[in-house]
């Protein structure tokens, strides 16, 4: 009777040796490192969906098709009519008559900014340009390559009676009399809010 349990013994201890074995070869083989997922970037002003106009008041003004506006965001107030939009050196703006669309009143860009400058804000650094129109109005442009906010002012109403595009707009107040335009997409436009004021 000892010689077969030591045989069923002498089994088992092999059997278990070789799962054991097995075990080892398996865990020394190269591994593929498992994928995280990495969470969704904000989508760069350039690959933002565009909006199609009508009397385009930069028509034959690029010297390129690089430099060739393309439209994010269009705003009527009154009757002004507001564009926003970017080319190949950054973020625009550009007011014209609603009456006469080939008249500006401003336009203006402001350049793509370096990544270090103006850090600021939770998206990053932005550049920003401002300037008056010959009809008192006066603009300022903060550029961030993911989102761009606009303060406009203007002696008359800028009371907003229609926009489009990827735009958040909020309206003047007595505390902050200007028009601020914020163009991106939803999730920076509400980071890129608190770029009033500064």
């Amino acid at each position: 009777m000892a010689p077969l349990v030591r045989v069923t013994r002498s089994l088992a201890i092999g059997a278990a040796l070789t799962i054991c074995l097995a075990g080892c070869t398996r865990n020394t083989a190269p591994t593929t490192p498992t994928q995280q997922p990495e969470s969704r970037q904000f989508t760069p002003l350039a690959k933002i969906e565009a909006i199609s106009i009508s009397d385009d008041p930069l028509q034959g003004m690029g010297e390129s098709i690089d430099d060739s506006p393309t439209y994010l965001a269009e705003v009527r107030a009154a009757s002004q009519r507001l564009l926003l939009y970017v080319n190949s050196d950054g973020c625009g703006f550009v007011s014209t008559s609603d009456t006469k669309p080939q008249v500006i009143g401003i336009n203006l860009i402001s350049k793509w900014p370096e990544e270090s400058q103006n850090a600021k804000t939770s998206i990053g650094g932005y550049n920003s340009a401002s300037a008056s129109g010959a009809d008192n109005s006066w603009v300022q442009v903060k550029c961030n390559k993911r989102a761009m906010a606009v303060e406009y002012t203007h002696h008359s109403s800028v009371t907003v009676e229609s926009h489009r595009g990827n735009i958040s707009v909020t309206e003047p107040t007595k505390q902050h009399p200007s028009l601020l335009l914020v163009v991106g997409e939803p999730r920076v436009r509400k980071s890129a809010s608190e770029w009033q004021g500064l």
